[in-house]
């Protein structure tokens, strides 16, 4: 059976079970990303479980069978290994990233006294940066620094895409929002109209709409883009409409 098949069955299954105590585990996944391991928290615990109840159901088996043909032999010992053997397996996965990071701290501390002399010989000597750093990853001096430098900078870029993406509304999102107003003009509609006027716009979720009198539905057109500073709206009078206390849209009115 292949690691990705075990990663999937493990991720699918098992990983749909402790999706809810993940949060337990932060200080975990944080180690996880010293350490280099480029696997989700989800996936490393998945994976680490998944072996753990296939070598305690394989070694209770076979301790099973150990005690049928060695009468004997004591019932505690084939209760009590496949127990010791999930204790262990909890340890080794919290245990095992710190370790790689103890290790990658002391190559890095390790190299870093003598890649320091070779950067310093070697700007002397006018070598640009980049040369430095390419020349640092051929040798054996470096490769630790160089590794690192690397992990820190996909670390960066993976965290500069996720909080891009996070910022960026998806289209459930934007569609989301258009079910919302559409709800909320509906209400509106059902209100007496502010006597001898006409409304132009609502101001929803802190973007302007244009939103006539009578509208019950908009769409992605209908914002209204504005440019930075401030706005003065005398010409116009707001209303508020409010639900549980809160305020949910306000319109914007003219006179006719």
């Amino acid at each position: 059976m292949s690691s990705k098949i075990i990663e999937s069955i493990s991720y699918s299954y098992i990983g749909r079970l402790i999706e809810p105590y993940l949060a337990e585990f932060e200080g975990l996944k944080t180690t996880l990303r010293k350490a280099g391991i480029d696997q989700s928290l989800r996936m490393y615990l998945s994976v680490r479980l998944f072996w753990a109840i296939i070598l305690s159901v394989v070694s209770l088996v076979f301790l099973i069978a150990i005690k049928i043909a060695v009468t004997t032999f004591s019932w505690i010992l084939v209760l009590m290994l496949p127990i010791l053997i999930l204790v262990t397996m909890f340890v080794f996965t919290w245990v095992y990233p710190s370790y790689l990071v103890g290790e990658r701290k002391r190559k890095l501390e390790a190299a870093l006294p003598t890649a320091a002399s070779y950067m310093t010989a070697m700007a002397s000597a006018g070598v640009t940066p980049d040369k430095i750093f390419l020349s640092l990853s051929r040798e054996k001096i470096g490769e630790a620094i160089v590794k690192e430098e690397k992990a820190t900078q996909e670390l960066t870029k993976k965290k500069q895409v996720k909080e891009t993406s996070s910022k960026k509304p998806s289209l459930v999102q934007k569609r989301k929002t258009l079910i919302d107003i559409k709800q909320a003009l509906i209400s509106l509609s059902t209100l007496p109209a502010v006597q001898d006027s006409t409304r132009d716009y609502i101001i929803f979720n802190n973007k302007l709409y244009i939103a006539p009198d009578g509208a019950t539905e908009v769409n992605s057109d209908s914002v209204v883009s504005l440019a930075d500073g401030s706005f003065i709206a005398d010409e116009y009078i707001p209303r508020l409409y409010l639900e549980k206390g809160e305020i949910v849209a306000i319109e914007l009115w003219t006179k006719s």
